[in-house]
């Protein structure tokens, strides 16, 4: 199929110069597209840009706001893989110590140690709350480029994914893709 899309996008591209021109970068498919996505609400807007009937201009503007809130929240994101790995570090050298006994015991401690991520997450805090507001920021400022028809195409393709996830469409207030409460 993809094949036959190809093809026909090339002759397409042949037979109109002009076309050329007002074509859009085939979306990040896979792998990426997964990872990239899963930060970056943007992302799922370019990711349809035919589905929703994204023009150029739309698509240059949607690209640029993806853009700075990729530079706005690059220290943010830096700083939680920074304090992950410091937590993993610290947790693997815990456990590279133990002997077996202690390892075996270790189960008992799990409701201390259990607080103690709490804490550190409650540290993390600020710096979630502000890649959220970021992106929230970020994505308001997306809806404001499409158009009434697309802002509805979106909710529908929306629903869509979360039939095919078997989840209940997305409210405010409810749990996010992963069952965690959402923030307000």
């Amino acid at each position: 199929m993809r094949r036959i899309h190809r093809t026909l996008v090339v002759l397409s591209l042949a037979v109109s110069p002009a076309a050329l021109g007002a074509q859009t970068p085939e979306p990040v498919r896979g792998e990426d597209a997964r990872r990239m996505i899963g930060h970056d609400p943007i992302s799922r807007l370019l990711a349809e840009r035919e589905s929703l009937g994204l023009t150029a201009d739309q698509v240059a503007r949607l690209e640029a706001i993806r853009s700075r809130l990729e530079a706005e929240n690059r220290p943010h994101r830096e700083r939680l893989r920074e304090a992950r790995a410091e937590f993993r570090a610290e947790r693997r050298e815990r456990l590279d110590a133990l002997t077996p006994a202690q390892r075996d015991s270790l189960r008992e401690r799990r409701a201390a140690r259990r607080a103690e991520v709490r804490e550190r997450m409650e540290a993390l805090r600020p710096t979630l709350r502000q890649l959220r507001e970021n992106r929230r920021a970020a994505l308001a400022e997306a809806r404001a480029v499409l158009t009434d028809e697309q802002r509805e195409r979106l909710r529908e393709l929306r629903a869509e994914r979360a039939a095919e996830r078997g989840d209940r469409p997305h409210r405010r207030g409810g749990r996010g893709p992963h069952g965690h409460p959402r923030d307000r």
